[in-house]
């Protein structure tokens, strides 16, 4: 029961922060799209697309490693915490060398260079973030806090400064520096409650975390390799790539946002399945967590592709409403997230690192692979129509092995789930041929879900009182 009620808190938490934290993000990135226009943008996104592929050689799995090390042994947060910080600091001054290096040869304009340099802040932020350590101490309040706040800062720079589009680099600055601001409060968090951080010099240590969070840091790169190389490809095998960038960002975007819930389970979650790698009713667990999972996934993937345009519009503005196609035929992924998410986590805390590395490669590979061969073709449409297949070639990887430990195919949650999305479906379908508001559309929707989760016993008043820990 105290471990239901941590999990509720956590998640409580996470939950508040994410969603009033993206309210300040959709309005900033709403300005910064309709200052900038889709030209500007596009190379907005593709910048941090570039900028993700050098995140990953400062990460390296450390954070996953670092947040199961903490939760396994807090009286030792302080010495993880200065160790890892330590070594993360280091591979930031490093990385940003070659990131340099990178730019100096690229053949891109000097517009695009220029924000792509600027975006290297976020590798100095990234590299003093200590939410692995909040988040391995269950402490998800002062993440939550921090994660609020950099999204405010980010709003109110952009907001108040932003005001033509010849600020690309300046808005890429803002965003930067809003992000070292909120690594430093963390910092001074910990020091003040926790203990202190010292710059640790070992390079034994370093040699021993590296060595056993390298098998989860692939993964995690290759999830990176994966999430960017559409956007980035794009920008490599189309001439006039920054508006397709900039309408590729608004669909994927869209997507992103509505797989936040199955990411705050996960960073909610993960603690205690680090613990629990050898309890017998783990498999009830699972089963309870892929029901969810897969039921929500399902409801998400048919509400984004019945009120596409609106999204698009909410979010973005008239300039980017060609993205309402790519969305409709990118949302069958919020499927696939939501059980690949699902399935790989509990994986990587019972220690099936390598598996989950080696799907994540075929996908990666994949991906890419295909994405060389669509997109000179068929610009954004060839990345959406690789990225659905990589997911499904990773869905199936995932679904066969967690059979071979758990000896369970999860046949009944997929007719339950099913049932649920179909007529949660056909009431979407009716609604969007009437003459109602997009919005009493949208809210008739979700209440057509909620119902339909309980007629279908998906989750019960008991479970919610059990995740609640009353």
């Amino acid at each position: 029961m105290a471990e239901r009620s941590k999990i509720s808190n956590n998640f409580f938490w996470l939950l508040s922060a994410e969603m009033s934290g993206k309210l300040f993000q959709f309005l900033y990135i709403k300005i910064l799209s309709s200052v900038l226009g889709p030209e500007n943008f596009g190379i907005f996104s593709w910048a941090q697309s570039n900028t993700a592929y050098f995140l990953m050689l400062i990460t390296l799995g450390l954070d996953t490693f670092g947040t199961r090390e903490v939760s396994r042994d807090p009286d030792k947060k302080s010495h993880f915490t200065s160790s890892i910080l330590s070594l993360r600091l280091l591979l930031s001054l490093l990385t940003y060398l070659i990131m340099l290096l990178y730019i100096y040869f690229l053949d891109k304009s000097l517009l695009t260079k220029m924000t792509l340099a600027a975006s290297g802040l976020m590798l100095f932020a990234n590299s003093i973030m200590l939410d692995w350590v909040y988040q391995g101490l269950e402490k998800m309040r002062i993440a939550a806090i921090r994660s609020f706040g950099v999204n405010l800062l980010n709003f109110l720079g952009v907001w108040l400064i932003i005001t033509e589009d010849s600020q690309l680099v300046l808005s890429i600055i803002i965003i930067g520096f809003s992000q070292i601001l909120n690594a430093a409060f963390l910092i001074f968090h910990f020091m003040k409650f926790h203990g202190p951080i010292k710059i640790r010099i070992d390079f034994q240590l370093w040699k021993k975390y590296l060595k056993e969070a390298l098998p989860i840091g692939l993964s995690m790169m290759m999830i990176g390799i994966f999430s960017n190389s559409d956007i980035l490809m794009l920008g490599f095998l189309r001439e006039n790539f920054e508006e397709e960038s900039a309408l590729l960002y608004a669909a994927v975007r869209i997507v992103t946002f509505f797989t936040i819930p199955a990411q705050l389970l996960l960073k909610s979650f993960f603690p205690v399945l680090s613990r629990t790698h050898l309890d017998s009713n783990r498999s009830h667990r699972l089963s309870q967590y892929h029901l969810i999972s897969l039921t929500l996934g399902l409801f998400l993937f048919q509400f984004v592709y019945f009120f596409s345009s609106d999204l698009i519009l909410l979010q973005f503005n008239s300039e980017y409403l060609e993205a309402s196609t790519l969305l409709i035929v990118l949302s069958p992924r919020l499927f696939f997230a939501y059980l690949n998410m699902n399935l790989s986590a509990p994986l990587l805390a019972w220690g099936y690192q390598k598996q989950v590395f080696y799907a994540l490669t075929t996908a990666a590979v994949s991906n890419i692979a295909l994405n060389f061969v669509l997109i000179p073709e068929y610009g954004p449409m060839g990345a959406i129509i690789s990225t659905l297949i990589a997911e499904g070639i990773t869905f199936v990887y995932y679904y066969t092995l967690v059979y071979k430990i758990e000896k369970t195919l999860f046949a009944s949650n997929f007719i339950k789930a099913i049932m649920v999305f179909v007529f949660t479906a056909l009431s979407g379908f009716f609604l969007i041929g009437t003459l109602l508001p997009a919005v009493v559309s949208a809210i008739f929707n979700i209440f057509a879900f909620v119902g339909l989760i309980f007629i279908f016993k998906v989750i019960s008043l008991s479970d919610i009182k059990q995740m609640l820990g009353r």
